[in-house]
């Protein structure tokens, strides 16, 4: 007996789709017919919220069709089924177009993709937060003067005194400065199942670190505290979908903002002056914490890189406002950081447990 086809699921909470994309939608529909009633739920689903993302993020639709394909070429590879496994095996002739955007056997469950991709963005922020805790261990015990004081000498002249760690506690005493390197180091060292629960063992650490030592080194290590719980964070932001993701970049493009806002506070009421070129800069930043904001992916590692500037300037300038200077920097990286693989992992959805570029492979 032929079985009548079964509707396409509706939209949830996501973006409302053009007619192109609920026709792809149907056909692929009438592809996967074959398929038991969940399975068949989970692919149209997926591949509705891929097209979402499309849309929120301003992605041509046209293009992004023709990337994942044929609708009935599409909907084949998830016909075939691997008599060993209930998951799909890739397609014939490697899934066809948009097939290595999904991984091997086409968009995955929800759950399952999801939760892959956010292992990959962990991964590489987890790997980030291990070379900025070391950078920052150099910076503090070589380079950052953490003792201040006033030295008078036998004639009554005073001279300020300033000395890094290493000078006045010694080698084996800045070696302190290492601890967050150990302890973002064990997630990278752990098989992946255990990795989640060591990525928060190892936030959490960090986080009573810099209480502890916010006298002397702890608030140093705040930029590479954000990265920890940012690492902690990402699979779940990949897994909540466009909607899901919406708040996290709209709190982004304001982080991104603040410092500017303040610095311009600060302008209007005489605390500092501003020359033109420095006023052009904070206008430019307000322009990529908008874009954060609203999704567009170009501004994220341009919110990276500025802050990998900025951090470079604490170090090579120093003053008194290195640590405050530190600090932007080390926000703009985080949040620049986060959101570029974050929405790298939301958008291609390359990654699988065996994939090339696997951050645990």
């Amino acid at each position: 007996m032929t079985r009548s086809p079964s509707p396409v699921p509706g939209p949830g909470s996501g973006p409302t789709l053009p007619h192109a994309a609920e026709q792809y939608l149907a056909e692929l529909a009438e592809t996967l017919d074959e398929l038991p009633p969940d399975p068949r739920q989970e692919a149209l689903a997926d591949v509705r919220a891929y097209l979402e993302d499309a849309v929120v993020d301003g992605r041509d639709l046209a293009a992004t069709l023709t990337e994942l394909g044929p609708a009935a070429q599409l909907g084949r590879g998830y016909l075939t089924v691997d008599p060993r496994s209930s998951t799909r095996t890739r397609p014939p002739g490697k899934g066809g177009p948009g097939s290595e955007r999904f991984g091997p056997g086409g968009p995955e469950s929800g759950a399952a993709h999801g939760g892959g991709l956010g292992d990959w963005a962990a991964g590489w922020l987890s790997r980030a937060a291990l070379a900025l805790s070391v950078l920052t261990a150099v910076v503090v015990a070589v380079l950052f003067p953490v003792y201040q004081g006033v030295t008078e000498s036998s004639d009554g002249t005073s001279t300020e005194v300033t000395r890094t760690l290493i000078e006045s506690m010694g080698l084996a005493a800045s070696l302190v400065t290492l601890v967050p390197a150990v302890l973002l180091a064990l997630p990278l060292v752990v098989s992946r199942r255990l990795a989640t629960g060591f990525r928060f063992g190892a936030a959490l650490a960090l986080t009573a670190f810099c209480v502890l030592g916010a006298l002397t080194i702890g608030l140093f290590f705040v930029p590479v505290l954000g990265l920890a719980w940012a690492a902690v964070l990402a699979p779940g932001v990949v897994m909540t979908g466009p909607s899901g993701r919406r708040p996290w970049r709209i709190v982004a493009g304001l982080l991104v903002a603040l410092p500017v806002v303040l610095i311009s506070f600060y302008i209007f009421f005489g605390t500092f002056g501003a020359a033109v070129g420095s006023a052009a800069v904070m206008v430019a930043a307000i322009v990529v914490a908008v874009a954060v904001g609203a999704g567009r992916g170009w501004a994220c590692p341009i919110t990276a890189a500025g802050g990998l500037v900025l951090l470079a300037t604490a170090v090579i300038s120093g003053g008194m406002l290195v640590l405050g200077v530190w600090w932007v920097g080390g926000l703009w990286l985080d949040i620049g950081l986060a959101a570029t693989l974050v929405h790298r992992a939301a958008r291609t959805g390359t990654q699988t447990a065996s994939a090339p570029g696997d951050p645990r492979a």
